[in-house]
């Protein structure tokens, strides 16, 4: 049986309730019926505060005053606090739903929807910009460098369903690192490539590094992103593991 207000140690403040409004109404939840004094001392609220404290539940409905010839508070049925829970959980949603639109009118509009970088250094300043996958990631690789940032990227793709998908430059110079890359990604599909590497990701942003002009672009433009994103498609799944174009024909 809970003994001590403070072990149940849970923050009221989304719901509107304040830090001594909080410790009062899990005294008398703890307590059942109190007087001010007992839910003071209990609550370690202190005496001079506990009257304005108490009112404030009064008022929300959370606690009620018990006419006794010392008044006493008891609470009410903490149905009463889960509808608060509801209603923050609407004004949530609705709030979720407002960002959605936010997210719409930000992706036509944005200003910088491309950002150009030139450099090594800078290339890793757009990458550690880029969001992680929710839905897909789709890779073109150049040079297949297997970094161990690339190797937990993989495992947390494949724990969390993430369609992975690469094709990629297979030759002499990458194949000791395509072999490396098919052993945590075994389906990796050839592509004639002179030197681009191209990331997207859910049809918000993609990295493209061309490799031999040492540029690297930044897009956030979905109908591009999109439109690219289905000829990525397309090859992945006319071409077969050697980069023959597969016959569907009988």
């Amino acid at each position: 049986m809970v003994d001590d207000a403070t072990s149940l140690d849970i923050d009221f403040s989304p719901l509107g309730l304040t830090a001594n409004e909080t410790k009062a109404y899990e005294s008398l939840i703890i307590l059942g019926k109190a007087s001010a004094a007992d839910v003071s001392k209990h609550s370690k609220v202190p005496y001079g505060r506990i009257y304005t404290v108490l009112d404030s539940l009064e008022a929300k409905s959370l606690i009620r005053l018990i006419p006794e010839e010392i008044k006493k508070y008891q609470p009410t049925d903490p149905e009463e606090l889960e509808k608060y829970l509801t209603e923050k959980k609407n004004q949530l949603d609705k709030i979720h739903e407002k960002l959605k639109t936010y997210k719409t009118i930000y992706s036509e509009h944005v200003a910088d929807a491309v950002q150009v970088a030139f450099g090594r250094r800078n290339f890793h300043k757009l990458s550690d910009q880029m969001r992680l996958a929710q839905k897909y990631s789709y890779s073109i690789k150049y040079t297949f460098e297997l970094h161990p940032a690339f190797v937990r990227e993989i495992h947390g793709y494949k724990k969390r369903k993430i369609d992975y998908k690469v094709i990629g430059r297979f030759d002499e110079e990458t194949k000791e690192n395509v072999s490396e890359w098919q052993k945590i990604h075994e389906i990796i599909k050839p592509i004639e490539n002179s030197g681009v590497a191209i990331s997207m990701v859910d049809d918000n942003e993609m990295l493209i590094g061309m490799i031999k002009s040492n540029t690297t672009l930044l897009i956030k433009d979905q109908s591009f992103i999109k439109l690219l994103k289905e000829l990525f498609i397309s090859y992945y799944e006319t071409h077969d593991e050697k980069g023959n174009k597969i016959n569907w024909k009988k």
